[in-house]
């Protein structure tokens, strides 16, 4: 040994380590470590997490709507689907068929606004707007307030000839001077108060 250079030795032992380590450690094999799988029950949780969060994102961008904003939400507590308002439509007083169209026109000649609903039961946002018509400022008579199902259509053809309401809630806005707001989808008392003052001043004008 004493004959041996120590750079020799040297040498010698490293590949004595990096045989052993290669025999331990380094060697694939049966013995080689998998990756540990995650338990079932994270996994189930993670998914459900991430299905909550993508829905929330999907109804927030329908609805448009985040929590905290002004007015009152629709049932469910994640806001409701932005109303769609449509102007420039007239009564047709010639389409006068039905007990609807007569009613409305008789409250329009007495210079009266008319707030109609086409509403059903079963949504929640129906349902939602059908208070926040209830809760309308009557302002001492001069408004009056309809609501009817969508089977009722035909019969409110005077109001309804030059609209088109497909859906509901559909809340129609009727002035004194025969003009016509139409408001689909989800609204609140404000916004439909609001309607109503602007066709009282459009029958001032």
């Amino acid at each position: 040994m004493d004959q041996v250079s120590r750079p020799l030795l040297i040498a010698l032992g490293a590949v004595i380590v990096l045989a052993i380590a290669w025999l331990t450690v380094l060697r694939p094999g049966t013995g080689a470590v998998e990756p540990v799988a995650e338990p079932p029950a994270v996994v189930g949780a993670v998914s459900d997490a991430e299905q909550a969060v993508a829905q929330t994102d999907a109804a927030s961008a329908r609805r448009g709507a985040a929590p905290g904003a002004e007015g009152t939400p629709a049932p469910g507590g994640a806001g409701a689907a932005p109303a769609s308002i449509a102007t420039g439509v007239s009564v047709d007083p010639t389409a006068a068929e039905g007990e609807g169209s007569r009613r409305v026109l008789a409250q329009l000649e007495r210079d009266r606004a008319v707030v109609l609903l086409f509403w059903n039961g079963r949504s929640s946002d129906d349902r939602a707007v059908r208070r926040a018509v209830a809760g309308v400022d009557r302002r001492g008579g001069d408004v009056r307030v309809y609501v009817e199902r969508l089977g009722a259509l035909a019969d409110y053809a005077a109001v309804t000839n030059g609209v088109r309401v497909e859906q509901t809630p559909t809340t129609l806005v009727i002035g004194p001077d025969r003009a016509v707001e139409a408001i689909s989808g989800y609204t609140l008392t404000s916004e439909i108060d609001q309607a109503v003052s602007d066709a009282l001043r459009g029958q001032q004008r």
